[in-house]
């Protein structure tokens, strides 16, 4: 698991999660998350299938302060 401290909140279908000095929520299906309180645009959407939930990883850079490249023509992920 890439971070310990996300807590997914069942009953309202949210997750939440914390890096450094970010806070996150998002909501199942929105296009919106929230940063430490402010909101802000999505590419991607928390979903959830067959039990398990996944984090739009384009837009996780935003919490996680990370950057990635995607080689088309190598099929290559770059994380830095």
């Amino acid at each position: 698991m890439y971070d310990e401290n996300i807590y997914y909140d069942d009953q309202n279908k949210t997750v939440i999660t914390t890096y450094n000095k970010h806070i996150a929520m998002l909501e199942m299906e929105k296009t919106t998350m929230s940063v430490n309180d402010s909101y802000t645009a999505i590419k991607g959407t928390l979903k959830e299938k067959d039990g398990v939930l996944y984090l739009p990883f384009s837009d996780m850079g935003i919490v996680y302060d990370f950057e990635y490249d995607y080689n088309k023509e190598e099929n290559v992920l770059l994380l830095d």
